[in-house]
């Protein structure tokens, strides 16, 4: 794949992945420096695809089990 598909997770530049990767092999190697950059990348592209954070999730019907009677 190509690496300007990730730009968005490493800044939204021209050849910003392509330099990340680059210093991730540099820094860990060619193969753990790989590893890096894609767990990098998805960690990011999480991040960004939360929209809030802040706001807790929906847990149903508060846990309460369904067709036991009434409350």
């Amino acid at each position: 794949m190509p690496l300007s598909k990730y730009n968005a997770q490493f800044g939204g530049k021209p050849g910003a992945a392509a330099k990340a990767k680059s210093a991730m092999q540099d820094t860990y190697g060619s193969d753990k420096g790989e590893q890096v950059f894609y767990a990098t990348k998805n960690k990011k592209k999480k991040q960004q695809g939360n929209g809030n954070p802040d706001k807790p999730k929906s847990r149903g019907r508060g846990g309460m089990a369904v067709g036991m009677g009434g409350y």
